[in-house]
């Protein structure tokens, strides 16, 4: 018996902060994305999004949803949040602009 491979998705999903049922920002990808573990801080510049929480966000957890079809795989990665109070994109980039 040989086994087939099949073709994967890569999906990240990342979560507003404080819910696990609003989408902040979602991605797809044919390749595998970086690690993202708990206690990570995702930065909201990096997304592109205007509807993107406008805050740093610290991820509290992180789950790992795997779905086989007749003709791919999909790896889900969901990613829960809370929002870092003590620093918002604004604040550094003056942190940067001043050390720069």
């Amino acid at each position: 018996m040989t086994a087939l491979m099949l073709p994967i998705a890569y999906h990240l999903e990342i979560y507003e902060p404080d819910t696990p049922h609003v989408i902040a920002a979602a991605f797809a990808s044919s390749t595998p994305f970086q690690r993202i573990s708990a206690g990570d801080v995702i930065n909201p510049i990096s997304c592109n999004d205007d509807s993107f929480p406008p805050a740093y966000l610290r991820v509290v957890n992180v789950e790992h949803i795997i779905l086989q079809t007749e003709d791919h795989i999909d790896h889900k990665v969901l990613v829960f949040t809370e929002r870092l109070h003590e620093q918002t994109p604004d604040a550094r980039l003056e942190i940067v602009a001043s050390t720069g």
